[in-house]
């Protein structure tokens, strides 16, 4: 992370995927403060749900979360018009809620969707003891099997945080989270950026079972915002402190 004096004490009481989704350094201290992932119907699903559930009150208490989840949330902003009267918002992988947070004050509602149990519970918990339950709100879904929390409903912004390599069928999650845009809505994906000439499958053994994809090139995420009916708008890389991993950030509109 950003503070290498800290690195060893943080790593000790730091899983060793760790992080704050949205914001997050990757193999190591995988952050995703905030969130689990949604994989397939099969054990990566059951393993990323068991991990996070464990996890919940550490990276509510990492101390890069917070910060991580705000540098997230402004690079989503500067790609899309937010509207606090009218602008509608789904995260994919919500967890905690640390991407979240920063967009209530500048859109109208935001709805959470997140494979953990315990995520959604610290996300709902937190919204509504500050008294922004009416505009926040999480459900526990895996949306690859079950749509039914957020079927019928449509929203301006989709947005994941750095869960996509955790997928073992992006590609089916990209045109998924398509189908709930508004013809003028937008979908942005933030995830680990495939080094060149690097191997997409190459992931470190011990993160196997919650770990699919070691990143993801522009082409990568083009093919997927193509098979969703969407065209890549703008593809770019995301600020990152010392210690992260380098993320990109892309954003898809509909042809």
């Amino acid at each position: 992370m950003s503070d290498s004096d800290k690195g060893a004490s943080e790593q000790s009481q730091t899983p060793r995927h760790c992080g704050s989704h949205g914001h997050h350094g990757h193999f190591g201290h995988h952050q995703h403060g905030h969130h689990a992932h949604q994989h397939g119907a099969g054990n990566r699903a059951d393993s990323n749900r068991n991990f996070f559930n464990e996890n919940t009150d550490i990276y509510d208490n990492f101390p890069h979360a917070k910060e991580r989840g705000k540098r997230t949330a402004l690079a989503i902003a500067d790609k899309v018009q937010l509207d606090k009267d009218s602008t509608t918002v789904l995260e994919f992988a919500c967890g905690n809620g640390h991407v979240s947070r920063e967009f209530l004050p500048f859109v109208k509602s935001l709805v959470g969707i997140d494979i953990s149990d315990a995520a959604v519970k610290r996300f709902n918990d937190s919204f509504e003891s500050e008294g922004l339950a009416d505009k926040a709100k999480a459900f526990v879904t895996n949306i690859e099997t079950d749509q039914s929390v957020i079927e019928g409903q449509t929203f301006d912004l989709v947005y994941c945080a750095s869960a996509f390599h955790h997928l073992d069928d992006p590609e089916g999650v990209t045109k998924i989270l398509g189908s709930f845009l508004k013809p003028t809505g937008a979908l942005v994906i933030v995830d680990v950026t495939l080094a060149e000439g690097a191997d997409k499958l190459t992931v470190p053994e011990e993160l196997k079972h919650i770990v699919l994809h070691a990143g993801f090139n522009k082409a990568d995420i083009s093919k997927m915002f193509e098979g969703a009916g969407l065209k890549l708008e703008s593809y770019s890389l995301l600020s990152s402190d010392k210690g992260d991993k380098e993320l990109f950030i892309a954003k898809g509109v509909r042809g």
